[in-house]
C-alpha cells in the first residue's frame, strides 16, 4: 500500500512558527507526502516553501468551527487560493444544521464552493465534516447536500479529541453516496492504524503525524527489504 501518497501532514497549531512551516514542508517533500496543510496566514508561505517540491500547500477555510459568516469564508478560500494553495478544506456550518437551518447550511456551503471555483477551479476542494457530531442520518443528509452542491470530496473528522478507529470509520461509510470521495482528517499517531483506515478505500489521512506516520512506514519497509 502506498501510504505517503495519501497522507496529509496537518501544521494548525496557533503556535506553530514560520520556521516550523518551513521545516514540515522540506520534511514532507522529503518523504513524498501528498499535501501540508497550513494556516491561512501561512499560505502564501508555504507555497513559497513547496515551490521546488511535489507537495501540495492546503489551508483550512472555517477552521475549526465553521461558524463564520459565508462572506468571510468565501474571502478566506479566495484568498488562500490566489496566494498559491492548491487545495482547500471548507468547513460549513454545522450549527445551522443542527438547528434544523438546512437551507442556510446549503447556502453557506455554495457560497464557498463558488468562490473556490471561480478563482481556481482546479483546486482540490475537501468539505471537512464532524461526523462524531451527526446521527448516520445527518451524515447522510450533509453527504447530499454537499454533492448537490458541486462537492466531490468529504474530509471526515471528529470533533472529540481522540483519532476514530478503522471500525467507527467504516460504520460511517454507508452514509456516503456513489461519486464522492472520502478522507479522514485525525490525530493518527501509528503507521498500523494509519494502514488500517486507509485500507477502506479512503483517499487521504490528514494527520498531524503524517510525516512520523510516513517515516515510521518507510522504516518499517526498510528492515524487511534488510
Amino acid at each position: 500500500m502506498d501510504i505517503a501518497s495519501r497522507v496529509q501532514h496537518t501544521l494548525l497549531r496557533p503556535d506553530c512558527t514560520e520556521d516550523e512551516v518551513r521545516r514540515v514542508v522540506m520534511a514532507a517533500s522529503q518523504v513524498h507526502l501528498a499535501a501540508v496543510s497550513v494556516l491561512p496566514v501561512w499560505a502564501r508561505f508555504a507555497v513559497t516553501a513547496a515551490a521546488s517540491s511535489p507537495v501540495r500547500v492546503s489551508v483550512p477555510v472555517g477552521y475549526p468551527l465553521g461558524t463564520h459568516t459565508a462572506s468571510v469564508k468565501g474571502l478566506e478560500a479566495r484568498l488562500a487560493l490566489e496566494e498559491g494553495a492548491a487545495e482547500i478544506v471548507l468547513v460549513p456550518n454545522l450549527s445551522a444544521f443542527k438547528s434544523g437551518r438546512r437551507e442556510v447550511f446549503r447556502q453557506d456551503l455554495d457560497y464557498m464552493l463558488k468562490h473556490c471555483r471561480q478563482t481556481n477551479p482546479d483546486a482540490m476542494v475537501q468539505v471537512l465534516v464532524y461526523a462524531d457530531l451527526l446521527s448516520p442520518t445527518e451524515l447522510g443528509q450533509v453527504v447530499r447536500i454537499v454533492r448537490d452542491s458541486g462537492g466531490h470530496f468529504i474530509l471526515l473528522g471528529t470533533y472529540a479529541p481522540q483519532p476514530p478507529s478503522a471500525a467507527e470509520v467504516r460504520q460511517w461509510l454507508p452514509s456516503f453516496a456513489p461519486g464522492i470521495v472520502i478522507g479522514v482528517m485525525a490525530p493518527v499517531r501509528t503507521a498500523e492504524t494509519a494502514r488500517k483506515i486507509l485500507a477502506l478505500d479512503i483517499a487521504r489521512l490528514a494527520t498531524p503525524w503524517g510525516i512520523e506516520v510516513v517515516e515510521e512506514v518507510l522504516g518499517r519497509d526498510g528492515e524487511m527489504a534488510r
